[in-house]
């Protein structure tokens, strides 16, 4: 992806509400309901030219958006053709109905909102069409609060209750969250089984749940690396858009006391949207490669029972497409449409803390960039010698690794008042002050999790060595190990923990206060329909096959890569691809023309195809730039750190995923 997303600024995005030219007589005073039942004759007139109109569309793009078995995203077909609608909306505005086709039509504080089930390009005047809507308008809530981010029945709402009707949705209960996900080691991924996610709180004190310090020498990366790119005016650093560049780091989770440093591959770029950030600005993903590990490991491995499953597998079966493309699309509607993915990100952000985040941040200014350095806190430092030796430690071709571990992470920076920006070639990150930062974390073998964070990053940049230091402070994480026979090495591995951010009242955390929202929550365990009962059993094996036998070409070539992008009137990007075929395609089949990126380093056929992978591959394409998201997502050199520090041949290191080794 990279389009922006619909904001308060754009006319005719779809509204949530079901209004109809029925429902608008009955909710207008007399005087407009009267003109407005005078006018159905001229309206039935209008739809009856649009419905003409409509064939004639559809005639022109029957092709588009399509995959091989034909199926068009209509959402896409209306949306390129507003224009011709608006003047539609013009024509019945004239006539003095209550419509409009752009914002200027509305009151302060409104927006246009497109009646797309009923009258397409028409719209009419409301508080918020979407979320997006309600975003911009939040002022820092007090401590406990995070305001009104949610558009519910056209109003911008605090959480899942309509407040003028009293309508509300089930509560969280006080047990945690409760998510749901299914299982490929029980039963194939046949049934949502359910886990909670309590909210714990880590310590009273302010300090971070989980810290960590990424340690990058740009003088040591690839010989065709753009160094001289980067630049600095001391406040701020400049580092050009997706060109990748390897870094040691060392982090800590001290509410497991795990502790690790390794090597991450990573790249920088714009960010406008963002699943798990409302305010998102600047970005990077990034692989990890685990290089010392110290803390609680699983005495029974999902990653090795998947192995010998695989191994089984790779024998027993040929590779069959078909099977796979019905059995994967299958369970990725399942997932869109049971809202699995969105559930599973509201169940793990805490969303008092992060304004708590922001509250922190925001009390930073201009003239405060530069002040805060390794020299400022022992654990930075701490951190930046341990990330320091990671690069050495890949250097030794005889260094074995504790755990071989590989993690896929996105990293959302957010807009904020010292100067975090970005350009057509390059981001802009401001030096020596805290940056909101949410982070989005997959383990997919040995172990097998989803976590999420908020917290906030510091950047520092040495202009002589050429050496940029990150920091993160997260203050909110979770961890979901959402398949129930693998709940993890931990009694709550599976939990939301806490601290507060800074000291005094702003930032007090009142555990009896729930802090994440209910729009997803689902208390009781989904049916098992059709859409989640797969036709055939799974295929193990998947990433234990080479690339040249699970990747289809038209998906590989398709244009599909560069379409993944947030329609208007859809809140996230989950919404989008749960109505293209050509896109539903992408997320199931594309994947597999993405070995390299999705191979975990516990081994080639170590974890397979469910909610993890799903999840976080569709998180990926939704929030790279369209032009990026196959140049990053097929990219080669995802794993080629140990060739680049041990001076090997790169095919070496990038044959282990092109060829299921």
């Amino acid at each position: 992806m990279f389009t922006t997303p619909p904001t308060e600024n754009d006319p005719l995005v779809q509204s949530d509400s079901k209004s109809s030219i029925q429902d608008l007589a009955k909710s207008s005073d007399p005087k407009k309901a009267t003109k407005l039942k005078g006018h159905f004759l001229l309206i039935g007139t209008v739809l009856a030219l649009m419905a003409c109109s409509s064939f004639a569309i559809l005639a022109r793009h029957s092709v588009y958006g399509t995959s091989r078995e034909g199926v068009g995203d209509m959402s896409e077909v209306s949306k390129g053709h507003n224009n011709e609608m608006s003047e539609t909306a013009d024509f019945l505005m004239g006539n003095g109905l209550p419509f409009c086709s752009e914002n200027s039509h509305c009151d302060s504080g409104e927006v246009c909102c497109n009646l797309k089930k009923t009258i397409p390009g028409v719209g009419t005047c409301k508080e918020c069409c979407t979320n997006f809507d309600c975003f911009p308008r939040i002022i820092q809530p007090p401590a406990g609060e995070w305001g009104k981010p949610f558009c519910i029945n056209a109003r911008c709402q605090s959480n899942n209750e309509d407040e003028e009707s009293g309508t509300t949705s089930p509560k969280i209960a006080k047990d945690g969250y409760q998510a749901w996900a299914p299982s490929e080691s029980i039963d194939n991924s046949k049934e949502f089984r359910g886990y909670k996610i309590p909210r714990i709180l880590h310590s009273n004190e302010p300090k971070p749940v989980m810290d960590q310090v990424w340690y990058v020498d740009f003088n040591e990366q690839r010989d065709d690396f753009p160094i001289e790119k980067i630049s600095s005016n001391g406040t701020h650093i400049m580092i050009p858009i997706f060109e990748y560049f390897h870094s040691g780091y060392s982090k800590s989770y001290h509410q497991y006391n795990e502790h690790e440093t390794g090597i991450s591959t990573l790249v920088m770029g714009d960010n406008e949207y963002s699943l798990v950030s409302d305010y998102p600005k600047t970005s990077f993903v990034e692989k990890y490669h685990t290089l010392t590990y110290s803390g609680k490991k699983e005495t029974t491995s999902r990653g090795d029972d998947f192995l010998d499953l695989s191994a089984k597998h790779k024998n027993d079966k040929d590779w069959n497409m078909n099977k796979w493309k019905i059995r994967a699309l299958k369970q990725v509607i399942a997932y869109t449409r049971r809202k699995s993915i969105e559930a599973q990100v509201e169940g793990g952000i805490d969303r008092s803390v992060s304004w708590q985040i922001r509250r922190f941040v925001n009390s930073h200014k201009t003239e405060d960039t530069g002040k805060l350095n390794p020299s400022t806190s022992s654990a930075w430092a701490s951190h930046t010698k341990k990330a320091k030796k990671a690069i050495e430690i890949a250097k030794d071709p005889n260094f074995k690794r504790e755990l071989m571990k590989s993690e896929q992470h996105c990293k959302h920076l957010e807009d904020n008042p010292t100067g975090l920006d970005y350009t057509d070639t390059h981001v802009i990150i401001p030096l020596g002050v805290p940056i909101t930062q949410f982070t989005g974390e997959i383990v997919n073998a040995p172990t097998h999790y989803l976590g999420l964070g908020v917290g906030y990053t510091t950047f520092m940049f040495d202009e002589t060595s050429k050496v940029l230091q990150m920091y993160y402070q997260v203050h909110a994480i979770s961890r979901q190990y959402p398949d129930v026979k693998y709940p993890g090495p931990y009694e709550t591995g599976t939990a939301l923990y806490v601290s507060p951010v800074a000291e005094g009242s702003d930032y007090d955390i009142d555990m009896s206060k729930e802090s994440r929202s209910n729009i997803y929550l689902e208390p009781t365990q989904p049916s098992d329909e059709l859409f989640v009962t797969p036709w055939s059993n799974a295929d193990f094996a998947l990433w234990n096959r080479p690339q040249s036998e699970i990747c289809d070409p038209e998906i590989e070539n398709g244009d599909w890569w560069e379409n993944v992008d947030l329609s208007p009137g859809d809140e996230n990007i989950w919404d989008s691809i749960g109505k293209s075929v050509q896109l539903l395609n992408g997320i199931a089949v594309g994947m597999l023309c993405a070995p390299i990126w999705m191979r975990a380093d516990y081994g080639a056929g170590s974890h397979r195809f469910d909610l993890n992978e799903i999840g976080v591959w569709g998180h990926f394409l939704g929030e790279v730039r369209d032009e990026y998201t196959k140049l990053l997502g097929a990219a080669n050199y995802w794993d080629n750190w140990e060739c680049f520090y041990q001076n090997k041949d790169s095919s070496i290191c990038e044959d282990r995923g092109l060829l299921g080794i």
